[in-house]
């Protein structure tokens, strides 16, 4: 599978979410697919950053959070920050709203719903 590119703003950003999919299922599918993991509970080393790090062009280190003061499985105020990976004209923070579908995947992920994406630890050889 090819793997889609998007611009470093928060129109592309949005789009490389929304490409995911409309269910935590299809967003599953994608990472899984794309070989993209992650560690459950991470804020930088979940799969939905690795994601965005891989398909946001000049993009360098990538932050989820969700606040779950709200209680409702779909509805959070999660957000993500990305930040340039080149010292450019404009090195601001990018600071987007994440879909209801990656906003479950996560609270889903973090929960040990999807083994199959958790990175696995290295073996010492």
């Amino acid at each position: 599978m090819a793997e889609q590119t998007y611009p470093f703003t928060e129109e592309g950003v949005t789009e490389a979410l929304v490409a995911l999919g409309l269910d935590p299922e299809d967003v599953a599918e994608v990472l899984l697919e794309m070989g993209v993991r992650g560690i459950p509970g991470s804020d930088c080393n979940c799969p939905i950053a690795h994601y965005l790090e891989d398909v946001i062009q000049d993009c360098g280190s990538v932050g989820v959070f969700l606040d779950d003061a709200l209680g409702r499985e779909t509805e959070a105020h999660a957000r993500l920050e990305a930040i340039p990976g080149s010292v450019a004209e404009d090195d601001s923070v990018l600071h987007v709203d994440l879909t209801a579908a990656v906003i479950v995947f996560i609270r889903r992920f973090d929960a040990s719903k999807y083994p199959d994406l958790i990175e696995k630890e290295p073996v010492n050889a």
